[in-house]
């Protein structure tokens, strides 16, 4: 998948303080397919989901008792380089990047996350920070999801207000003044 921020481009309206009618949806594009057996991409995302959702998982400890599913991969490689101060940092195979990545819901995924922690591990403690930083994004991730949820059963989409509107008046006043400018 091409990685996209916008999911939606919505029309103009005349009060600022709302949101438009949605103009266009922007679906993610698929830059290329794996040509697997399914059974082998079944496997690989039962090794992923037990890593953070099986006792005995590296990354159970930060996953296993959420209210969503994680799947995920932790992972450490030996760093080479140690940062801009090497009198601060120890041998370089005492030196590790930590990584976590994974999806959630396991099942059905909806979001993709990407941990990369360069130097944390120094043969003595850092080795969970990626864990804990992929915690915190998942965590946050459900949490507004179930706001959102919340807000859209009380409001219709397009009665959401816009919580800057007044600041994005002024700033669009500022750009079209220097351009009438120029």
């Amino acid at each position: 998948m091409k990685p996209h921020m916008v999911k939606e481009i919505r029309d103009p309206v005349d009060n600022n303080e709302e949101l438009g009618p949605v103009a266009e949806d922007v679906s993610p594009t698929v830059l290329n397919r794996l040509e697997m057996k399914e059974e082998w991409i079944e496997r690989v995302q039962s090794g992923f989901e037990k890593v953070s959702m099986e006792q005995g998982g590296t990354a159970y400890t930060y996953f296993g008792n959420k209210s969503y599913t994680v799947a995920a991969k932790t992972g450490t490689a030996q760093a080479f380089y140690d940062g801009p101060n090497r009198a601060d940092y120890s041998e370089p195979q005492d030196t590790m990047n930590i990584t976590l990545v994974g999806y959630a819901p396991a099942k059905n995924p909806e979001v993709a996350f990407a941990v990369v922690v360069p130097w944390a591990y120094q043969g003595h403690s850092g080795h969970s920070m990626s864990k804990e930083i992929g915690e915190e994004i998942m965590d946050t991730y459900f949490e507004l999801k179930k706001e959102r949820a919340k807000k859209e059963n009380t409001e219709t989409s397009t009665d959401l207000k816009v919580e800057n509107g007044k600041d994005v008046q002024e700033d669009q006043a500022e750009v079209r003044k220097s351009q009438e400018n120029e």
